[in-house]
């Protein structure tokens, strides 16, 4: 599971929340339940390939109502140069314009 490490306004609007919220929250609380595995399958898909990863899902605002946001995932190494010790993973709003809303550190899959 990641972990929020930053948002931006744009994510903090459209969850309905403070961005101060989001950080280090797991990025799952945000998925509707319904399109968990639709996450999970993108992030298995990361960690198996190391190839970038698009998919389609929807997000949950603090009120409850949710809204499609379109994932876009890439791999990095941890920058004291651990291999495979950190992911980075980007989360876009779907719709004309896509904007970041955030980031967040996947822990590799045997952690």
């Amino acid at each position: 599971m990641g972990l929020v490490l930053e948002a931006n306004l744009t994510a903090a609007t459209l969850l309905g929340m403070p961005r101060g919220m989001l950080v280090k929250q797991p990025i799952t609380r945000f998925i509707l339940k319904e399109d968990q595995d639709i996450y999970y399958l993108h992030r298995k898909q990361l960690f198996e390939t190391g190839e970038p990863q698009k998919s389609d899902l929807r997000l949950v605002k603090l009120d409850g109502a949710f809204f499609w946001a379109h994932l876009a995932a890439t791999t990095a190494q941890a920058e004291d140069g651990a291999r495979g010790a950190e992911r980075h993973h980007r989360a876009q709003a779907g719709g004309k314009g896509a904007r970041k809303i955030a980031g967040t550190a996947l822990p590799t899959p045997e952690s």
